[in-house]
């Protein structure tokens, strides 16, 4: 296992446990763990997404979902 996908891996079970997670990165694999994202742009928030707990299963469709937000795709 890759050390920055154990990070994540903890990261995820302390949120599920009630901790807060604050987390800033540009790795939407990584911003896919998140149940709440939003994105700065030029300084201001370009736009938030809301999402159900992190689900593994899900990670394609909120790649894609984040990658839409990013690019203006939506």
């Amino acid at each position: 296992m890759e050390h920055g996908t154990a990070v994540l891996d903890i990261l995820t079970d302390l949120n599920r446990k009630g901790q807060s997670v604050v987390m800033v990165t540009h790795d939407i694999k990584a911003a896919c763990r998140a149940d709440r994202l939003i994105y700065i742009l030029d300084g201001k928030i370009g736009g938030i997404l809301e999402f159900d707990t992190y689900d593994e299963h899900q990670i394609q469709d909120r790649e894609a979902i984040i990658f839409a937000l990013v690019t203006g795709k939506e």
